[in-house]
Formats: structure tokens, sequence, C-alpha cells
């Protein structure tokens, strides 16, 4: 397994327009995996687990990394991480499945007023497009890119500590509801053109994310095409 770095490197990163510079980071592995059947963050390419290269993406942007996590059985899958400087593990309480718990828990471990959301499923996430809504995100609820159809991506974002437990008191009130309801109900969302994030990532791989097996087989083969140099498309 591959070692992640150690070193903190958030105090050297400057943000571009925002003074705070202090941020925190959280990612979402609490899903089922129900439709790879098994843990996904755990599958390894190019010699690290997925979670482990969103982590390495993420930590240098970051003061904290928290993951959320679901017991399962009593087995923690995410139990190596503990040993990593700076990375934290926490759990959901709830047991209503909806990402939103996951944002909402992560958040009430979080120091920061604003926290760096992704999901544990994304191997080939950006830092340049982490950094870039990291650097447009102050005084916004939420800054969240968005396709041409509309189409968000609540999963690599900057949620408002703040905003978004003042609007949600208590997990088990989110029940079905989906992203978009809360977005909707947050009077200052920044949205970001994907097409704007071409600039740090030209083929947008920062999104490309695995939930089927197919789907792990194309990112195997799309990592061997970009440690060749080839162009994934």
């Amino acid at each position: 397994m591959k070692t992640l770095s150690r070193r903190s490197a958030s105090k050297s990163i400057v943000f571009k327009g925002n003074p705070i510079n202090s941020f925190d980071g959280i990612i979402l592995a609490g899903g089922g995996n129900t439709r790879i059947g098994y843990n996904k963050a755990l599958l390894p390419i190019d010699g690290a687990t997925i979670i482990e290269k969103v982590i390495s993406a993420m930590k240098p942007l970051v003061d904290k990394v928290i993951v959320v996590s679901k017991r399962q059985d009593g087995i923690d899958p995410t139990r190596f991480l503990r040993d990593y400087t700076g990375v934290e593990v926490v759990y959901e309480d709830c047991q209503v499945r909806n990402p939103l718990v996951g944002i909402y828990t992560g958040l009430t471990y979080s120091n920061s007023d604003y926290s760096l959301i992704l999901p544990c499923d994304a191997p080939f996430v950006n830092p340049g497009v982490l950094k870039h809504l990291l650097d447009i995100c102050l005084g916004f609820d939420l800054t969240i890119p968005r396709w041409s159809n509309g189409y968000l991506e609540p999963l690599c974002a900057v949620y408002r500590r703040s905003s978004i437990l003042s609007l949600i008191s208590d997990p088990m009130e989110i029940g079905s509801h989906s992203i978009r309801y809360f977005i909707a109900r947050l009077p200052k969302v920044r949205y970001v053109p994907v097409e704007e994030l071409r600039r740090f990532d030209r083929s947008l791989l920062t999104f490309f994310n695995i939930n089927t097996l197919q789907e792990y087989e194309e990112a195997l083969k799309l990592s061997k095409s970009l440690m060749g140099g080839l162009s994934p498309g």
C-alpha cells in the first residue's frame, strides 16, 4: 500500500482573494457499495487505494481531513487511515441513507467555517480544481460546479459550516430529501461552470467516480493512459 505524505502543506498554499486561508476537507466514505459489491474506497489503482488518492489531492489544501464512514458489521473499512497525521475518521450516527447525512456529520466535526467535500471513489481528483473552488468560496453558503445541462456536483463542492448547520439541526430532518432540496434553501450559492474548470483539468476527470466494476476497469485503463502521457479522451 502506498504511504501518504505526512507533511502538512496547507499553511504554504496561498488562496487568491481569501484572507481566511483555513479550510477542512471532508471525504464521504459511508456509501453502501451495493452496485460494486466491495468497499470501493479501498480498490487499488497504481499502488494506492482510491481513498488515498483523494486524500493526497486534498491534504495539501486543508488543515484537517475528515473521513466520514459507517460501521458495518463491526468492521471499519477505513481503520488504516487512523495512522495518518491530519486525518480523522468519524462515523454517521443516523441510519438515513443520504449523502447529506455524511456532509452534515463531517461539518459537525470541522473546525473551519468552510469545508471542501469530496467522495471516496474519485481517483482522478485534480488539486487545481479543488484550489480554485477554495479560492472563490468566501462569502458563499455553497460553491458548487454546475454542468451546462444544470446537473450539479454536490460531492465536489465547498460548504459553509454555519449555513448548513443553521439549515439542518438534526440529521433525521434530512430524510429522503435530495441535496438539491436543501441547496434551493441556501440564499448565497456560487455556481461554477464546469467549463471554467477545464483550465485545470482538461478532461474533467475530477468528476469521474466509480460505482460499478466496469467503471473500475475503465479507471484502470485511464490511469495507464495518464501515466503514459496519453490523452484520456
